[in-house]
């Protein structure tokens, strides 16, 4: 699961975008309390994209500890996998500043590949 972007870029503070994602996590709970999610941090954007770094960070603690709630939630660090060295997205990896291109899902990908392994989930 991959949720917060688009909120940041609607003014969302980070609070409101981690009650969106523990409705979700619960509804999830309720449906499936066993079924494993993998929560992935908001990858990095840019300020010129009215989603700060900074912001971007609460959001990804906030979504970490909301993970610990819960046995079934793996959190995710695709923040760190994808930022630069100030935090923003890296222009030859999402060239827009918010899509990733073909190489960071790659790259995506193969971090991934491990925890869907631990959780005996399929993979190509």
């Amino acid at each position: 699961m991959l949720i917060g972007t688009n909120d940041l870029e609607e003014r969302a503070s980070p609070e409101v975008i981690a009650a969106n994602v523990s409705l979700i996590l619960e509804a999830v709970a309720d449906f499936s309390p066993t079924l494993p999610v993998v929560l992935c941090d908001v990858m990095p954007s840019s300020s010129t994209m009215n989603r700060p770094t900074g912001q971007i960070q609460q959001v990804n603690a906030l979504l970490t500890e909301l993970a610990g709630d819960y046995q079934n939630v793996i959190s995710f660090d695709t923040f760190s996998l994808l930022a630069d060295d100030e935090g923003n997205a890296q222009p030859a990896e999402f060239p827009d500043l918010l899509h990733p291109n073909e190489t960071a899902y790659l790259k995506w990908a193969d971090a991934l590949r491990p925890v869907l392994s631990v959780l005996d989930l399929p993979q190509k």
